[in-house]
């Protein structure tokens, strides 16, 4: 009853009877499944199929998703819904590479091919290497590590493109052998063994679980390609402007010219502004100093005519006192009586 009276809310709305409120939301509601805003629940697309991850716990409503559509991509930047649902599916790509790598294994085991003892070792050597980095890989996506768990995948495919060649050419050597599942293959989308038959083929992508893996593929690649557009135009915006490229347009080309005569007009301003005011702070300095040694000179001047003014001064109240000062005896001046010096 709760899934049909769902499913009914979903194809004719909660207020169908006319007895309930019709609640309106916003794409900030923690109720709402913001997966379901960006076109792709994985709860519901995958429901009724081998990789059922059960039902949503969130409402999926279409007038929130209309709001959802109508804002910027600035105000979606800010919200995060698409880098969480980039993260979501990265996620579900691990463990999809990770069941591939196990449904081609488990096809080459089965293959019964008789080979040479040499080629039989090289490709013991391929598969215990291939074990390794599944294990590997598991490993990484249950702790989370999603790049190593991609690179190991990665890895995984690289041996097994060199055991498919091998093989080939291993089967050749040894004359044959043809195997009883040699009509069957994984496919590169879901994951699952498929029978290489047409109608099996065209039956298998009619099927709901190919298509839920095909819209996965394909919302990360428009999830990708959005969150990348707007790395780039962050960038653009952060980084300064390019440099302006000629063109080969004669108009294009006068353009740049006089770009360019004006960008080198504008340098050799500044550059003449600068040797001015250079030119005028070492004038300025040179005054200065010129100055300076002016006061010390004028300076040392008054300094040495002080000097040799009170030196002459000294020496002239000495010759003074001389001339006052009565002569002692055994001066050779005539003495006032007329008498010599006896």
């Amino acid at each position: 009853m709760d899934e049909m009276r769902a499913m009914l809310d979903e194809l004719m709305g909660q207020d169908r009877d006319g007895d309930r409120e019709i609640v309106r939301r916003s794409v900030t509601d923690k109720e709402i499944c913001k997966f379901y805003l960006l076109g792709f629940c994985p709860f519901t697309e995958f429901e009724r199929t081998k990789h059922d991850f059960g039902a949503c716990q969130n409402i999926h409503d279409d007038a929130v998703k209309a709001d959802w559509e109508k804002l910027d991509d600035k105000e979606k930047e800010r919200l995060g819904y698409e880098r969480d649902l980039k993260r979501w599916i990265e996620k579900l790509m691990v463990e999809l590479r990770t069941k591939i790598a196990k449904n081609e294994e488990r096809l080459f085991q089965q293959e019964a091919v008789v080979l040479l003892a040499e080629d039989q070792a090289k490709l013991t050597r391929l598969n215990d290497e291939i074990q390794e980095s599944v294990a590997q890989a598991e490993a990484m996506a249950e702790q989370g590590d999603v790049d190593g768990a991609q690179a190991a995948v990665a890895q995984t495919d690289r041996l097994k493109t060199q055991v498919s060649v091998l093989t080939e050419e291993a089967s050749k050597r040894a004359g044959g052998g043809a195997s009883r599942y040699g009509q069957q293959e994984v496919c590169p989308l879901s994951g699952v063994i498929i029978n290489q038959e047409e109608s099996r083929v065209r039956d298998h992508k009619n099927g709901r679980n190919y298509k839920a893996w095909c819209m996965a593929h394909e919302k990360y690649k428009e999830v990708n390609a959005t969150l990348q557009r707007r790395d780039e135009e962050r960038g653009r915006h952060l980084l300064p402007p390019p440099p302006v490229v000629g063109s080969s347009h004669p108009r294009s080309r006068e353009r740049d010219h006089e770009r360019s005569a004006d960008r080198d007009g504008r340098n050799r301003d500044a550059n003449r502004d600068r040797h001015r005011d250079r030119d005028r702070d070492r004038d300025r300095h040179r005054d200065r100093d010129r100055d300076d040694r002016r006061e010390r000179d004028r300076h040392d001047r008054g300094s040495s005519r002080s000097e040799h003014y009170h030196r002459e001064r000294r020496r002239s109240r000495s010759r003074s006192r001389g001339r006052d000062r009565p002569r002692e005896r055994g001066d050779h001046a005539p003495q006032p009586n007329g008498s010599r010096h006896r």
